[in-house]
C-alpha cells in the first residue's frame, strides 16, 4: 500500500495555540499515522517561532499548565528525524502537516494534510464527493507519473471509491504514451470516483442519463451499447468467492467524442461494496 511521508511544519506562534487546536492536531496525527507515515523533523524542536521560543520554551519556559502539560505529551514522545526541511525538498515524495492550518505557507499549501475526512460537495445537485487531502496530495503525485506500471500501483489509493478489476489495466498501453495521456486519464477517473455514483443514484440509474449528465456536468465524453455493437462487453469478476457477471459497455472517451482510447466500466452490483463503479478496461476499443 502506498503511504506517504507526512513531516510536521514548525510552529509560528506558539504562544497563539489553543488548547482546542491542540486537540484537533492530536486527532488529525491518529488520522495520518493510521495510513501514512508521520515524521517531526529533528529541526522541528530547534526552530524558533515569531517570539524566539521553540517548543521547549513553550513547554518549560513559562511555568506549568495545562496548554504546556498537553504540549509536553504531544511532542516529546516522539523521536525526531534527522532530516533538515531542506532534505525533505530533495525527496521524490512527500507531504505536511503542522499543528494550526495558518502554520502552512502557501507554497506548501498543494502538499499539505490537513483536513482527513471526505466532503460532500453542497455546490453540486449530485453531491458528490470532495477527497481528503491525503487523496488530493497523492493525486498530485499520481499525475507525475511517466509509465503506466507506476500509475497502476499507485491509482488505487487515489480512487477509494472505485473498484479496479484484476484485468483493468491489461490493456492500458493502447492509451499511448503515458505522459500525454496522464491528465486525461486522472479527469476522467476523478469524474467517476467523486461523482459517478451519485449522478447515478440522481438520475434514477438510468445508464443513458447518467451517462449524459456525466458529459454535460464535467466533460467527460461517454457512451453506452453503440448503434453498430452487436456483441455484449462482459467480464467476470469474483468476490468474496462468488462469481458475478459485469456488464460492462458504459465507456469513457479520451480527448475526444469518438475516440479510441477508452474507460469501460460497470455501474456496479449492491453484493460487491455497495454499488461501487468498476473500471473493467483501460485501454482502445474493446474489440481490439
Amino acid at each position: 500500500m502506498w503511504k506517504l511521508d507526512v513531516f510536521l511544519l514548525p510552529c509560528k506562534n506558539y504562544r497563539s495555540l489553543a488548547y482546542e487546536e491542540l486537540l484537533a492536531y492530536d486527532k488529525r496525527i491518529g488520522e495520518i499515522e493510521e495510513h501514512e507515515n508521520f515524521m517531526i523533523p529533528k529541526e522541528f524542536y530547534e526552530t524558533k517561532d515569531v517570539n524566539q521560543q521553540t517548543i521547549y520554551d513553550a513547554i518549560f519556559g513559562e511555568g506549568q499548565h495545562d496548554l504546556s502539560d498537553y504540549l509536553l505529551e504531544l511532542f516529546t514522545k516522539k523521536r525526531g528525524q534527522e532530516i533538515g526541511y531542506t532534505g525533505i525538498r530533495k525527496l521524490n515524495e512527500y507531504a505536511y502537516t503542522a499543528i494550526v492550518s495558518k502554520d502552512i505557507e502557501e507554497d506548501k499549501a498543494h502538499l499539505a494534510l490537513f483536513d482527513m475526512e471526505d466532503k460532500t460537495d453542497r455546490a453540486s445537485p449530485y453531491q458528490g464527493i470532495i477527497p481528503n487531502d491525503a487523496i488530493k496530495v497523492k493525486r498530485y503525485y499520481l499525475r507525475k507519473c511517466m509509465d503506466f506500471r507506476a500509475f497502476e500501483e499507485k491509482a488505487k489509493c487515489c480512487f477509494p471509491r472505485l473498484i479496479f478489476h484484476p484485468d483493468a489495466f491489461n490493456h492500458i498501453a493502447k492509451l499511448g504514451r503515458c505522459k500525454d495521456v496522464v491528465s486525461e486519464l486522472m479527469r476522467h477517473l476523478c469524474a467517476l470516483n467523486d461523482y459517478g455514483d451519485k449522478i447515478y443514484s440522481y438520475t434514477g440509474k438510468n445508464e443513458k442519463n447518467a451517462l449524459l449528465e456525466l458529459q454535460s456536468s464535467f466533460q467527460v465524453y461517454c457512451s453506452g451499447k453503440g448503434s453498430n455493437e452487436t456483441m455484449s462487453y462482459n467480464k467476470d469478476i469474483v468476490f468474496q468467492g462468488k462469481t458475478y457477471t459485469l456488464t460492462c459497455n458504459p465507456h469513457t472517451k479520451l480527448f475526444k467524442k469518438y475516440s479510441g482510447q477508452r474507460i469501460y466500466f460497470c455501474w456496479g452490483r449492491e453484493e460487491i461494496e455497495g454499488h461501487k463503479i468498476i473500471i473493467v478496461r483501460i485501454g482502445g476499443h474493446w474489440e481490439e
